[in-house]
């Protein structure tokens, strides 16, 4: 390529400048003042980066010539290859080169001060075989090594990216040190079909950025398109603000174009206010107007941009204390759990405040109710049911049980006594009344008295039913057989009498008689 960045200035005469940048991509070939015959014209002024070159006609065949060596034209960075604002690396290489379509390339051996002659042998590789250096990736453009110009023959390079490196014998002449080149063959896209020889169609320039991989039409304002064919009618429009243009496609002379309006907008230019009111768009709420747009006001208790939700007072979880929260029309109400109460279920209901535990039993308020801890004697939800201690029945001997508060009282009979009435009662004089044991005394002689009579009577009756028997000293009858052997009579002595001062009277009672037989 004869000019690796320029700006191009394009004017009405048709005449392209071009200046070499002050930074940047350096000049392999003088500076081209291209002829009026020999650039693009337009008819608008285009500034063009230091990275953008213009296409320039009648280069066919024309040679650019690369010379491989070790000078200041290798580069190891985006900055000094590509002249891009980066520190990203490359490895070492000469100065990429980008030609036109139809340029040739030649190759020609740097003079390095060396006595001996040096030969070389270009390889075309591949991305793998440009970073490692290896030919094996790739295949060689001249048959054998050569210390001559060589010239690469058009099938070698293609549209877009062309690696090159460099095989030699010399350890001093080797592809690691920086032999090898990025060539770019750039292809002209700026000629319309049906009008070859106007690029495009005078409305624009055809340009190329280093990283662009072929040239491009870079329209006039008011120009769009591959080859700046089609006019943009909305360069000048009439469309109100806040609208969009879009511009009709006419070709490079159609002028029409579409006003897109905005809600609340209408007409050709879209210069028309709309009542979006007019459709009653807010379900729950007064509208209002406003340009291109309306407001709802909700009624309280609904949201929503139309108003059309009710809100959800509940969302905000106003009920404390596991209350249960019920939505309502601009309102709410909470349900509050056993124990609590207030609009919020925010106060504590004191279960023991009326007392229902009875009989001086101690109340415990347990949150949602209470509990009574009853005193002894008594029972129940509320300590209220005095506990019956004689349905058990503790008295024994045919005692009287009495209930009491926590305990019960047996009323035993005169014969025995004990907490039960278990045991019998022992015979008590009081010393100061002797005429008790007098008495006492005399009704057990009464008693024997009245047992020897008996026992006369009957041993009479029985003599005279048998006739005579013969009676033993000691008062026995000898006969085993006698009707009175083994009659046992049985008298207890109890106190059955209580005088007027306490004092118990004795006195004896017939229990049981038993024959042995």
């Amino acid at each position: 390529m004869l000019v690796s960045a320029c700006i191009v200035t394009c004017v009405a005469s048709n005449i392209v400048r071009i200046k070499p940048p002050e930074t940047g991509l350096s000049i392999l070939s003088l500076n081209v003042i291209l002829q009026p015959d020999q650039t693009t014209p337009a008819t608008c002024e285009i500034e063009i980066g230091l990275s953008d070159v213009a296409w320039q006609q009648n280069l066919t065949g024309l040679v650019e010539d690369v010379v491989w060596g070790y000078e200041k034209t290798n580069c190891h960075d985006q900055e000094s290859c590509f002249g891009l604002n980066s520190t990203e690396t490359q490895p070492v290489q000469l100065k990429p080169v980008q030609i036109q379509e139809g340029v040739k390339l030649r190759f020609h051996l740097a003079d390095m001060g060396i006595q001996l002659p040096l030969k070389m042998q270009p390889f075309k590789v591949s991305q793998l075989g440009f970073e490692s250096c290896q030919t094996t990736y790739g295949s060689p453009i001249v048959s054998r090594p050569t210390g001559d110009p060589i010239t690469v023959d058009d099938s070698h390079l293609s549209q877009g990216q062309n690696l090159f490196i460099v095989g030699s014998d010399s350890p001093l002449f080797q592809c690691q040190f920086g032999l090898r080149l990025n060539v770019t063959v750039k292809a002209n896209r700026c000629n319309p079909p049906d009008k070859p020889d106007t690029p495009c169609y005078d409305h624009g320039t055809c340009l190329s950025s280093i990283t662009e991989d072929a040239y491009a039409c870079r329209c006039c304002l008011g120009y769009s398109g591959q080859f700046c064919e089609e006019y943009d009618g909305c360069l000048e429009n009439e469309c109100s603000v806040s609208s969009n243009c879009v511009d009709v496609i006419q070709g490079y002379e159609g002028q029409d174009y579409q006003c897109i309006c905005p809600n609340g907008r209408s007409g050709p230019r879209c210069d028309v206010d709309v009542n979006e009111c007019g459709s009653n768009p807010c379900v729950n709420g007064i509208c209002q107007d406003n340009d291109g747009r309306y407001q709802c006001y909700c009624q309280p208790g609904y949201t929503g941009t139309n108003c059309e939700l009710q809100y959800n007072e509940c969302v905000s979880n106003p009920c404390l204390n596991g209350g249960q929260c019920v939505d309502e029309l601009n309102s709410y109400q909470c349900h509050c759990p056993g124990g609590y109460f207030g609009v919020h279920c925010e106060m504590k209901r004191n279960f023991c405040e009326s007392n229902p535990c009875h009989n001086a039993s101690m109340c415990v308020d347990e949150t949602y109710s209470y509990r009574c801890i009853c005193e002894a004697g008594f029972t129940g939800a509320d300590c209220a049911s005095n506990i019956n201690e004689c349905e058990s029945s503790p008295c024994e001997n045919e005692a009287t049980c009495m209930d009491l508060v926590a305990g019960y009282h047996c009323q035993c009979t005169e014969e025995y006594t004990g907490v039960h009435c278990q045991d019998v009662a022992p015979l008590i004089f009081t010393a100061p009344d002797r005429s008790q044991y007098f008495i006492a005394i005399g009704l057990l002689a009464s008693a024997l008295a009245t047992s020897f009579g008996l026992i006369a009577a009957c041993g009479c009756w029985v003599q005279k039913a048998r006739g005579p028997r013969k009676i033993e000293p000691g008062g026995y009858f000898d006969d085993e057989d006698s009707l009175l052997s083994g009659i046992h009579v049985t008298y207890v002595l109890h106190l059955a009498r209580v005088t007027e001062r306490g004092d118990r009277i004795p006195h004896l009672r017939y229990v049981s008689s038993s024959q042995s037989r």
